[in-house]
């Protein structure tokens, strides 16, 4: 079980939409160019960026990319481009991926179209991992179903902001393993999806299943389970959860790659006395990174936790993801004891349960949370499990209201549906949608009033 919020992510899709509208009709010109003339990999020709590009993304060895900024243009941006023909190979899963770094304040993502003729049937990039400076040499992968009638692809690598991005090793290929597995059946699909939010959702009931049906009969007769995606997201929306929502297959796969802070977690003092550890979002389930990400904070509270009197944790821009790494990583401050809990439709409880032991107890210290509009699904959970801790204090604004845990549901070909399966109660047993501070304030007297609290002996 999980929260998830993707307002974030929703701002970094529609800026790499914007900036790929223009990178569409470049990258147009250069797939109509006739096949034997075309070279295996090009730049898209960009104000304000240059670059390198050599090597075939077809080949097991792939091709490399340089993108550079040589002038500043807020619109432009630097972009390789490479076109595939899979006349008769539609209907497959295809994977692009790369070895990516940047340096300066850039961003690169990967992105894929595909394409009937001149028809665009797909579109697809890595928005949701973007590669920065922070992540040093990173492999980013994009693993698409293609639709069945799909004869020609077209993809690359781009690159926006200050500096150079580099990309090793960018190759394309069939994915016959996953192809095999992935059950791309309209019926099939329909059938587990209905089947999940009738027996799974907080609200169920609220779905109009009656006038729906017609509509989801006639659906089992589509083509491929891509053409009833639209109706999965109205039925998600029927349920007024705000919370649930639906993953194409390439988003999906996002999740199994290496979880990732949207921010690096920041642990510090703030003066002699007073100890500061802001919690950014943190997207993926991958055990062994969430475990790096925990570990650090952990590592970094114990380090300066004895010399400090009490603790500012911030929240304020913490919208959601997973929260195991968020609880994990402030264990020390949350002590032994479940700081929460999950409750069903049903009535049935699953309490919060962080594994192993802290790597210091501050259980005791004085901590003022920070929290905002902006704190959302896991960012609740992480606020909601400080709620009746002792020497506790909430201070900002209220936050999102979507203090709800969101189920992940895999489906045959890939995608997936976050579903809002359950409410979220703090350890004393009270329900929250929402967590309201105990000193409302905004800005910066945010923190003059938390600081106030913790230096004035008010916590003691």
């Amino acid at each position: 079980m999980q929260g998830c919020n993707n307002q974030p992510y929703r701002r970094i899709v529609v800026r790499v939409a914007v900036l790929m509208l223009a990178m569409f009709s470049a990258a147009g010109a250069f797939a109509a160019e006739p096949a034997a003339t075309r070279p295996p990999i090009s730049l898209i020709p960009a104000t304000g960026y240059t670059g390198t590009v050599s090597g075939d993304p077809a080949t097991p060895e792939g091709a490399s990319v340089e993108l550079r900024r040589i002038a500043k243009d807020g619109r432009a941006f630097g972009s390789s481009t490479s076109s595939l023909d899979i006349s008769g190979k539609g209907g497959a899963v295809y994977v692009l991926s790369a070895e990516m770094s940047v340096e300066g304040d850039g961003q690169a993502t990967l992105w894929m179209r595909a394409h009937k003729d001149e028809e665009r049937l797909l579109f697809a990039n890595t928005a949701r991992q973007l590669v920065q400076a922070r992540d040093g040499v990173t492999e980013r992968r994009l693993v698409v179903n293609v639709p069945n009638d799909a004869n020609r692809l077209v993809f690359g690598m781009v690159f926006r902001g200050e500096g150079s991005a580099r990309g090793a090793a960018l190759r394309i290929r069939q994915d016959t393993a996953r192809t095999a597995t992935r059950d791309t059946g309209a019926k099939e699909n329909m059938d587990a999806f209905i089947a999940a939010v009738r027996a799974r959702a907080l609200y169920a009931d609220r779905v109009p299943w009656q006038s729906l049906q017609p509509r989801i009969d006639a659906a089992g007769h589509a083509a491929q389970s891509a053409d009833n995606y639209p109706l999965y997201r109205e039925i998600l929306r029927s349920l007024g959860d705000r919370h649930s929502r639906f993953r194409l297959p390439h988003e999906a796969d996002f999740a199994t790659q290496r979880t990732r802070a949207a921010e690096t977690p920041r642990v510090e003092r703030l003066g002699a006395d007073t100890g500061y550890v802001k919690v950014p979002s943190v997207s993926g389930v991958e055990s062994q990174s969430s475990l790096e990400i925990s570990n650090g904070i952990q590592r970094q509270l114990c380090a300066i936790g004895q010399d400090v009197e009490g603790w500012v944790v911030d929240l304020r821009d913490n919208s959601g993801g997973s929260m195991r790494p968020m609880l994990a990583g402030l264990f020390p401050l949350l002590g032994k004891s479940s700081p929460g809990a999950f409750i069903d439709r049903k009535g049935k409880v699953s309490a919060w349960e962080i594994m192993g032991e802290p790597e210091c107890d501050l259980s005791q210290a004085p901590v003022a949370v920070l929290i905002g509009p902006r704190t959302a699904s896991s960012g609740e959970m992480t606020a909601i499990a400080f709620i009746d801790r002792p020497n506790t204090r909430f201070f900002g604004q209220p936050t999102a209201g979507l203090a709800t845990g969101n189920l992940p549901i895999p489906l045959p070909d890939g995608a997936r549906v976050a579903l809002t399966t359950t409410h979220a109660q703090d350890r004393s047993g009270r329900r929250h949608e929402q967590v309201v501070p105990d000193d409302v304030s905004e800005g910066e007297a945010t923190m003059a009033a938390a600081r106030a609290w913790l230096g004035g002996g008010k916590a003691l």
